[in-house]
């Protein structure tokens, strides 16, 4: 029976190459950046102040996909070229000067410098196994844009979404007197196939409840009481929990439309509250309780719960979609509704629009009755 390599998991690589280092053992915080770039989503972004050793931890990564496959080929592309090829350059070091790595040396017949090299057991081909390139903001077509969207087409959301960050980001390009025009601009989004989000049924809402608990019940709870997106139920602190009136309110301003809302609590998630130890200034924080809660873990959390339960065609924002239809049912009308969801008349009723008719033919056929009553009287 085949041993399992004990460095198949990226973290205890990064213990190894950070004592060859001389540095101290890996600290939590890039722990958990190993953790999640090996097992994370393979689009994913890593954010954190400077000094924590994003770019140490990425050309360690870089070397152990080479140690566990040096087939792979792996561009590193930065807005500078000599960042860029600092990065290669280090990458090789590491390569060169570690025991354990001693078979990845390139031989005298494969490319090895700053901008490319291969691995020693790496087949012949084309492309290196690792090799660098810069690109600057000012060097960006149109085309490029739309190859980037065309390149992220199996995932409309991320595709879209990136069209627009792009855009965004060459607005400011333009503010800055970097640019002239936004190359970005006029790009269509990917239309989705995919049929539209609609509100959780009851019996899935219910088997939620019976397998969540901590954190992904009251995150849950939250987002269906209240009916906001998730960033906003992620920001909510302990602080915006206030009784008006006799009744128990969450204030928030949502960061999307910068709206400020105040909405009353019912009884059994005030009781959850209540019963939620408080460590940390934001209501649900993350495992550590010294921040909020990010966005990543708790998709990442809830999309384990559904999985488990057959929940897969209902994500988180359909939670905000049960909230408003719930409220529909409950005959309440496009304006009452948008009270609590922050949301505009016409973004009630593409929400609502799944039960909106059940409920207008409820009243109707309860006006109706009504009528025939007095009728006979």
């Amino acid at each position: 029976m085949t041993k399992p390599n004990p460095l198949a998991d990226f973290r205890k690589f990064l213990f190894v190459v950070w004592k060859h280092l001389n540095l101290p053992d890996p600290t939590p915080v890039q722990y958990d950046i190993a953790k999640n770039i090996q097992h994370g989503d393979k689009r994913m972004i890593v954010e954190a102040f400077r000094g924590v050793g994003k770019s140490w931890i990425t050309s360690a990564y870089v070397v152990w996909l080479l140690y566990m496959n040096p087939q792979l080929n792996i561009l590193v592309v930065s807005a500078s070229k000599t960042r860029a090829d600092d990065f290669t350059t280090f990458t090789l070091r590491l390569i060169n000067e570690m025991p354990i790595l001693a078979h990845l040396k390139p031989r005298e017949d494969q490319r090895q410098s700053k901008i490319s090299f291969d691995v020693g057991p790496a087949k012949a081909s084309h492309a290196p196994s690792v090799k660098s390139v810069g690109t600057k903001v000012t060097d960006w077509q149109r085309k490029n844009v739309i190859q980037l969207r065309e390149l992220n087409k199996d995932r409309h959301h991320f595709s879209n979404y990136c069209v627009v960050i792009i855009r965004v980001l060459f607005e400011h390009a333009i503010d800055l007197g970097w640019l002239e025009h936004n190359p970005a601009r006029g790009v269509e989004k990917i239309k989705s196939n995919n049929p539209p989000r609609r509100p959780w049924p009851y019996d899935l809402i219910n088997a939620y409840r019976d397998m969540a608990t901590g954190r992904e019940l009251l995150l849950f709870e939250l987002l269906l009481a209240t009916g906001q997106r998730i960033q906003d139920v992620l920001d909510m602190k302990w602080t915006d929990i206030r009784p008006i009136d006799g009744t128990v309110c969450v204030d928030l301003v949502q960061n999307k439309t910068g709206k400020s809302l105040s909405i009353p609590l019912r009884d059994s998630l005030v009781t959850l509250l209540s019963n939620t130890k408080r460590i940390n200034e934001h209501i649900i924080t993350n495992r550590y309780g010294k921040d909020k809660w990010s966005y990543r873990g708790a998709h990442q959390a809830v999309q384990a719960i559904r999985k488990q339960i057959g929940a897969e065609e209902y994500d988180i924002h359909c939670l905000r979609y049960s909230a408003a239809c719930d409220l529909a049912l409950a005959g309440m009308d496009d304006e009452t509704i948008g009270a609590v969801t922050g949301q505009c008349m016409a973004t009630v009723q593409h929400y609502t629009k799944s039960v909106r008719q059940l409920a207008n033919a409820r009243r109707a056929i309860a006006a109706r009755e009504a009528m025939l009553l007095e009728n006979r009287t």
